[in-house]
């Protein structure tokens, strides 16, 4: 992960804040994930791990990208499509996308869209039910394991 800070002679109230550096996104996104929306002081919290970025911000970006995923969803902005984000002015080189949430997006122009599966039958469907009720009691990670074995 690469790191960005202001110049050290910006004290962090009186720094222009121009909008929001990938950098900070990524770590919002992963804030996102380690403080659920149940916490009352959830915004406080995420703004914790935002150096120079107050409550008020971080609701304000979340609230922004919430109407933004929904915009897509329904179909009203199209997805951008991206040069290659290892050219310069990009993602840090070693930068690893799975972390990344997932909005579920539609295929990019020239992205080939994944076949279809087979669909379960319904004994498999049953089996796959008994399965995760029992495991998910003790250990919801495994889940996804019942999913690949199929």
């Amino acid at each position: 992960m690469y790191k960005e800070t202001p110049p050290p002679s910006w004290p962090e109230s009186n720094r222009p804040r121009t909008g929001w550096s990938r950098f900070e996104d990524k770590l919002f996104e992963q804030a996102l994930v380690v403080f659920p929306e149940e916490l009352p002081d959830r915004w406080r919290r995420i703004a914790g791990e935002l150096p120079g970025r107050s409550p008020v911000e971080v609701r304000e970006h979340y609230e922004a990208l919430v109407h933004d995923v929904s915009e897509i969803d329904s179909g009203r902005v199209e997805l951008p499509s991206y040069a290659d984000e290892s050219a310069e002015g990009g993602l840090a080189e070693g930068w690893d996308p799975a972390g990344q949430i997932s909005f579920g997006s539609k295929p990019k122009h020239g992205d080939v869209e994944r076949k279809k599966g087979t669909p379960w039958t319904e004994e498999e469907h049953r089996y796959f039910v008994v399965q995760t009720s029992n495991v998910c009691s003790r250990d919801s990670v495994l889940v996804p394991v019942l999913v690949v074995l199929k």
